[in-house]
């Protein structure tokens, strides 16, 4: 894999931009997040660097806000032990193997490429929920059911939150109803 996309906010004045790759070693992500939220006039913009195992399983994940200065920076053993930037243990976070940040409907792709789930199959997992603008990781519920080849249900079972995701071939989000929509991609190159 060898892709550059862009997303558009739809509530929300924002828009991204991901370049993601893939080798033998495994999946490397770098994006870009000029956004806000609906509950204040707050703007921020943020840059993420994640990496994966070759099955999708998270190894390391940089997050940098920019106007406030914070970064976060997290090391997953792809097991489910994760430490900081300083390798100090986070215990909180136990258990969990994908992350999702709130910025990016990239994230999705994780999971959804690591359970490799068949139609009609579901699975729930525990991932690190990284909010913005503050950065503070947490250990969440999640639910991702595969309603088929190109669209999948995500659930955060303990807010009632649902909404059906569609995706392309990789497993890159197309479209987030009511948060984010898919541009045309851009100078991607053949595998």
């Amino acid at each position: 894999m060898n892709r550059q996309v862009r997303w558009a906010a739809t509530q929300v004045m924002g828009l991204e931009h991901l370049v993601v790759r893939s080798d033998q070693r495994g999946i490397h992500a770098d994006g870009v997040v000029i956004g806000g939220d609906n509950e204040s006039p707050t703007i921020w913009t943020v840059t993420y660097e994640v990496e994966c195992t070759p099955d999708w399983r998270a190894r390391r994940v940089v997050v940098v806000e920019h106007a406030g200065g914070r970064r976060l920076d997290l090391v997953g053993d792809g097991r489910g032990t994760w430490t900081d930037g300083d390798g100090r243990p986070l215990k909180s976070l136990a258990g969990c193997i994908d992350i999702d940040i709130q910025a990016t409907p990239f994230t999705n792709t994780l999971p959804i490429r690591r359970l490799g789930l068949r139609t009609g199959a579901s699975a729930t997992i525990q991932v690190v929920y990284i909010p913005m603008p503050d950065l503070v990781p947490m250990a969440v519920e999640q639910r991702y059911t595969a309603l088929g080849t190109d669209r999948w249900r995500y659930e955060q079972p303990g807010s009632g939150f649902s909404v059906e995701l569609t995706t392309d071939p990789d497993g890159l989000v197309v479209d987030y109803p009511g948060f984010f929509r898919r541009l045309e991609e851009i100078g991607n190159q053949p595998e």
